[in-house]
Protein backbone atom coordinates (compact mmCIF):
# COMPACT_ATOMS: atom_id res chain seq x y z
CA UNK A 1 0.00 0.00 0.00
CA UNK A 2 2.55 2.23 0.92
CA UNK A 3 4.70 1.26 -2.20
CA UNK A 4 1.65 2.31 -4.27
CA UNK A 5 0.65 5.44 -2.31
CA UNK A 6 4.51 6.57 -2.76
CA UNK A 7 4.63 5.90 -7.09
CA UNK A 8 1.32 7.75 -7.05
CA UNK A 9 2.76 10.83 -5.52
CA UNK A 10 5.92 10.92 -7.76
CA UNK A 11 3.38 11.25 -10.42
CA UNK A 12 2.78 14.81 -12.04
CA UNK A 13 -0.63 14.14 -13.52
CA UNK A 14 -2.71 15.64 -10.32
CA UNK A 15 -5.97 14.55 -11.20
CA UNK A 16 -5.09 10.85 -11.71
CA UNK A 17 -4.03 11.07 -8.19
CA UNK A 18 -7.19 12.42 -7.03
CA UNK A 19 -9.24 10.28 -8.85
CA UNK A 20 -6.92 7.30 -6.94
CA UNK A 21 -7.06 8.60 -3.58
CA UNK A 22 -10.82 8.96 -3.86
CA UNK A 23 -11.12 5.21 -5.28
CA UNK A 24 -8.75 4.23 -2.08
CA UNK A 25 -10.90 5.88 0.46
CA UNK A 26 -14.45 4.50 -1.06
CA UNK A 27 -12.64 0.83 -1.12
CA UNK A 28 -13.94 -1.21 1.64
CA UNK A 29 -11.19 -2.12 4.24
CA UNK A 30 -11.55 -5.68 5.26
CA UNK A 31 -12.22 -6.53 8.59
CA UNK A 32 -9.54 -8.18 9.60
CA UNK A 33 -10.01 -9.71 13.01
CA UNK A 34 -6.92 -11.23 14.95
CA UNK A 35 -6.74 -14.94 16.09
CA UNK A 36 -6.58 -13.70 19.80
CA UNK A 37 -10.13 -11.42 19.50
CA UNK A 38 -11.38 -14.49 18.32
CA UNK A 39 -10.70 -17.03 20.91
CA UNK A 40 -11.36 -14.60 23.24
CA UNK A 41 -14.76 -13.58 21.53
CA UNK A 42 -15.09 -17.58 21.85
CA UNK A 43 -14.15 -17.91 25.13
CA UNK A 44 -16.74 -15.52 26.13
CA UNK A 45 -19.35 -17.05 24.20
CA UNK A 46 -18.79 -20.57 25.63
CA UNK A 47 -18.97 -18.99 29.21
CA UNK A 48 -22.55 -17.35 28.14
CA UNK A 49 -23.36 -20.53 27.61
CA UNK A 50 -22.53 -22.54 30.19
CA UNK A 51 -23.85 -19.87 32.48
CA UNK A 52 -27.37 -20.08 30.67
CA UNK A 53 -27.19 -23.92 31.07
CA UNK A 54 -26.33 -23.63 34.79
CA UNK A 55 -29.60 -21.23 35.02
CA UNK A 56 -31.63 -23.27 33.01
CA UNK A 57 -31.51 -26.28 35.78
CA UNK A 58 -34.03 -26.27 38.75
CA UNK A 59 -33.26 -25.56 42.00
CA UNK A 60 -31.87 -27.85 44.10
CA UNK A 61 -34.49 -29.19 47.00
CA UNK A 62 -32.41 -28.61 50.41
CA UNK A 63 -33.86 -29.57 53.30
CA UNK A 64 -33.49 -27.36 56.43
CA UNK A 65 -34.28 -29.61 59.40
CA UNK A 66 -32.40 -30.85 61.69
CA UNK A 67 -30.40 -33.53 61.97
CA UNK A 68 -30.38 -34.98 65.24
CA UNK A 69 -33.61 -35.14 66.74
CA UNK A 70 -33.86 -34.94 70.48
CA UNK A 71 -36.33 -34.09 73.20
CA UNK A 72 -36.31 -30.36 74.18
CA UNK A 73 -35.34 -30.71 77.63
CA UNK A 74 -33.10 -33.81 77.22
CA UNK A 75 -29.59 -31.86 77.86
CA UNK A 76 -27.07 -34.90 77.86
CA UNK A 77 -25.85 -34.00 74.57
CA UNK A 78 -22.25 -32.78 74.57
CA UNK A 79 -20.99 -29.71 73.81
CA UNK A 80 -18.86 -31.41 70.10
CA UNK A 81 -22.17 -32.72 68.88
CA UNK A 82 -23.73 -29.48 69.47
CA UNK A 83 -20.92 -27.43 67.63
Amino acid sequence: MRKHQRALTQRADGNALAAEVVRMNSAPTPTTTTVLKRRRRAARTAQWRELQRLQALPAPHVALEATITVPADDTSLAWEVLE
